[in-house]
C-alpha cells in the first residue's frame, strides 16, 4: 500500500525556495510525506519525509515499480 499526504509549512522567505515548495493542489507551501506499507498493515517498508510539494506522488519515491499479479482485483 502506498499512502502520500502533504503538511502545510511556513512560507519560505525566498522567491526561489518558495518556488520548490509551493503546491497548487492545496494553494500553499506544503511538504510531502510517503508511506510503504506491507498490505496487512503491520509493516511500514519504506517512509520518505519532507519532499517539496509539488511532486506527484508517484515521482516522490521513483524506485517502486508497481506489478499486480493476477489474483489482483482492481
Amino acid at each position: 500500500m502506498l499512502y502520500c499526504y502533504e503538511q502545510v509549512r511556513e512560507r519560505p522567505g525566498d522567491n526561489k525556495e518558495q518556488e520548490k515548495y509551493y503546491s497548487g493542489e492545496k494553494c500553499n507551501h506544503t511538504l510531502k510525506y510517503q508511506m510503504i506499507i506491507l498490505p496487512n498493515g503491520n509493516d511500514i517498508v519504506d517512509v520518505v519525509a519532507g519532499e517539496p510539494g509539488p511532486k506527484s506522488d508517484i515521482t516522490t519515491h521513483p524506485r517502486i515499480s508497481f506489478t499486480l499479479s493476477s489474483k489482483s482485483k482492481i
